[in-house]
């Protein structure tokens, strides 16, 4: 199960009633109401660093999700220095 995510409100309207989560069978985002938002694709081959050797297959591929879900994050996520929206929003991401 994966923790909750803090995002910053949306850069557009302001909005704090964002969607975080599974956005198809091979993509996660960030989403807000008025409709902006990120996606980050699952990628074809595993980012270095992702892959544990002799570690449960469901558990990495958890981890890749995890992976993707913080990049989307970290795209929301980044501001131009100085600007507005600056306080976090912790949420529990959809991964269903």
């Amino acid at each position: 199960m994966m923790s909750t995510v803090r995002l910053l409100p949306c850069p557009c309207c302001g909005c704090r009633d964002l969607f975080a989560g599974v956005m198809s069978s091979s993509s996660y985002g960030v989403q807000c109401l008025c409709g902006l938002g990120v996606i980050e694709r699952i990628p074809d081959e595993w980012p270095p660093g992702v892959w544990k050797r002799g570690v449960v297959a469901d558990v990495n591929i958890e981890r890749l999700h995890r992976y993707v879900l913080n990049q989307a994050v970290e795209k929301w996520n980044k501001r131009v220095p100085g600007g507005w929206c600056t306080e976090y929003i912790d949420i529990e991401p959809h991964i269903e």
